[in-house]
């Protein structure tokens, strides 16, 4: 099978895509360590909702970040 062309602005689209989820994970390590430095400011209730909330986040992040890796994968096998 021949492969498909991609448009410039597909491509392009794609590299946007895996910028702004790379900001997102730094974005988030950053403020782990935050939370990790000041937990002990926070009262305990409001410190397990926002660590299980930074946590489901963040693996929504990391598959995405998989998806988009295995994507290229199967693009340069094709």
């Amino acid at each position: 099978m021949p492969r498909r062309k991609v448009g410039i602005r597909a491509e392009e689209g794609r590299t946007y895509v895996e910028s702004i989820v790379l900001v997102v994970l730094f974005l988030l390590t950053v403020l782990s360590f935050v939370i990790a430095g000041f937990g002990f400011l926070v009262p305990i209730e409001l410190l397990d909702k926002l660590l299980t909330n930074l946590l489901l986040i963040f693996l929504v992040a990391e598959c995405a970040v998989i998806i988009m890796l295995l994507y290229r994968i199967y693009n340069q096998m094709i």
